[in-house]
């Protein structure tokens, strides 16, 4: 589906049309970039549902933790882990210097109050972007991933 999702649709809407067109084997939540628009937004997605979260702020974070969407409890910690990425981006948004990318926002996800929650629940992959400069970061294989992955640029358009 996602796959395809990235083959065809060619906005926001298209993306929204085509997730209540398809049901899911399980949930998951999905940003969605539309660069020619500088348009973004996060869809929570239950296996039969989803919601689009939209932001005040020219910035989102998103982790296992549904906000907008009606779930069962998560596993874990993982509204004290999304209040922590809001926290950090906030912070980082109105710093007065620039932020470093994507190192700045690497170092959000490194966090052990947003990678690590106990000793058995951690990140298994990362992923940070800059749609206006058409640019991502991504890594896989350190647990937790953000802190102890080997992190590379990868090709925007792939």
């Amino acid at each position: 589906m996602l796959t395809d999702m990235l083959k065809t649709c060619s906005s926001i809407k298209d993306v929204e049309a085509r997730l209540g067109e398809t049901d899911r084997d399980e949930g998951m939540i999905l940003f969605v970039v539309d660069g020619r628009r500088d348009e973004f937004a996060v869809f929570e997605c239950s296996s039969r549902r989803h919601v689009r979260r939209q932001s005040a702020q020219p910035w989102m974070v998103a982790t296992n933790h549904a906000c907008a969407l009606e779930a069962p409890k998560p596993v874990g910690d993982s509204l004290t882990c999304h209040e922590r990425m809001e926290e950090a981006a906030n912070q980082l948004y109105q710093a007065a210097t620039q932020p470093r990318l994507p190192t700045d926002l690497i170092s959000m996800l490194a966090d052990e109050r947003v990678g690590q929650r106990g000793a058995s629940l951690s990140t298994v992959y990362a992923a940070v972007a800059c749609p206006t400069g058409g640019r991502v970061w991504f890594t896989f294989g350190g647990c937790p991933a953000a802190s102890k992955g080997h992190w590379q640029e990868i090709d925007w358009f792939g």
